[in-house]
């Protein structure tokens, strides 16, 4: 499945979904797998109250996020907001929705992402590529693109319904490049 891209005349996002295969994740990724795989037992995924980061890698409960999933209308807010993702986007979103994170761009893509992940009540592995506008960056260095990917873990409280998830990004190029477009668009400019 192709995510589309969106270019707003600033910043075009873009990604892939595929399975995610155990044996080509990096090994703390695939120790995720693993624990999510032993905590869900035979129910498709795990619940929220069984699922504790606290024994994985500091650098994947950094980057991590999870995010509520609420119904009618359907959002989904950052229940947390690892430390490192707050460097990045030189902010916490912790307890807001993922349409309130900046750059805006990006939403309809994460969006969508979760919305793969309800559907398919499985772990999904996303590979993303952000593109700055050369004519719109402050420099050759913003306009490189940035790459990265992006595993995501549904969790269930109900034992039908995806209820939360858990998001690791990881395999990511061109931070620098990132950390000159949140600055940008955090100064508004």
């Amino acid at each position: 499945m192709k995510i589309p891209g969106r270019f707003s005349g600033y910043l075009e996002v873009s990604a892939s979904k595929v399975k995610p295969d155990v044996a080509l994740l990096p090994t703390d990724i695939a120790m995720v797998l693993r624990y999510w795989e032993k905590r869900r037992g035979d129910a498709f995924a795990p619940a929220w109250r069984d699922f504790d980061m606290s024994g994985f890698p500091a650098w994947v409960i950094s980057l991590a996020v999870v995010v509520d999933i609420l119904r009618e209308p359907l959002d989904f807010v950052y229940r947390y907001w690892g430390p490192e993702r707050t460097r990045l986007h030189g902010r916490d979103y912790t307890g807001a929705s993922i349409f309130d994170v900046e750059p805006h761009e990006i939403n309809d893509k994460v969006a969508a992402e979760y919305h793969a992940l309800i559907e398919e009540r499985a772990p999904l592995l996303f590979i993303s590529r952000s593109q700055v506008d050369p004519d719109q960056a402050d420099g050759k260095e913003n306009a490189a693109p940035i790459r990265f990917k992006t595993f995501r873990l549904p969790l269930s409280d109900d034992g039908e319904n995806v209820t939360h998830a858990f998001a690791i990004e990881f395999d990511r190029e061109g931070d620098d490049n990132r950390l000159g477009f949140y600055r940008h668009q955090k100064n508004g400019d």
